[in-house]
């Protein structure tokens, strides 16, 4: 590339001789002075850049020992950086885009959605025939296995009998069992408080008995 470092005089200005001298941001020069010709009687003078790595740099168009312009370029090694050009590296045809996006061969079309919400007799029977059920062997070894482990492993019916009798009859206490029960040697400790709704007074001893 040429012709990167150009210098725009006012008109008053043309007949100048003119050279560019390019800074790094820690402001050492690039290379030595740059000569820039004007272009006819323009006023316009242009240069060349110097080698440089990739950066921006400052430039500076100095003429006669004076600076008579200044500016920035954006340089990557070999050409300038434009704003067309960063424009252009943002930018994606709509077929990049359309490329870039994830593959859809796999997604279910229109046409297979609405059959999935329109079943016929026909689909349903044909599901049904692949289903399958637990025969009436299997539910009767399921059963087995339940009963088993409730009656620790004993699974006849008379166990089962045995056991459906052991809990209705802890449900049905008769007056004789409870006269049983409280008619037993051990001692009884109970704290009455009332009886017959009396209020019962004293601690029991000799000296204070149960009252009134």
């Amino acid at each position: 590339m040429a012709n990167e470092l150009q210098f725009y005089g006012l008109i008053a200005q043309t007949g100048l001789t003119v050279v560019a001298r390019v800074y790094t941001d820690a402001g050492a020069q690039v290379g030595g002075d740059v000569a820039c010709p004007e272009v006819g009687s323009s006023a316009i003078y242009i240069g060349d850049m110097p080698a440089a790595v990739s950066g921006t740099y400052a430039v500076r168009f100095v003429s006669d020992g004076e600076v008579v312009g200044a500016g920035v370029i954006e340089w990557d090694g070999t050409q300038e950086v434009t704003g067309n050009d960063i424009i252009a590296e943002t930018q994606q045809s709509e077929a990049d885009v359309i490329a870039a996006l994830p593959s859809v061969a796999g997604l279910a079309t229109s046409a297979e959605i609405a059959a999935l919400n329109d079943l016929s007799t026909a689909d349903i029977a044909a599901e049904l025939a692949t289903y399958d059920a637990p025969t009436k062997a299997e539910l009767d070894a399921a059963e087995a296995n339940i009963i088993a482990s409730a009656s620790g492993g004993d699974a006849t019916a008379a166990s089962q009998t045995t056991i459906i009798n052991a809990i209705a009859a802890l449900n049905d206490l008769s007056s004789a069992d409870v006269t049983a029960a409280l008619s037993s040697s051990e001692p009884l400790d109970a704290n009455v408080v009332q009886v017959t709704g009396v209020t019962v007074t004293g601690t029991g001893t000799k000296e204070d008995p149960w009252g009134p």
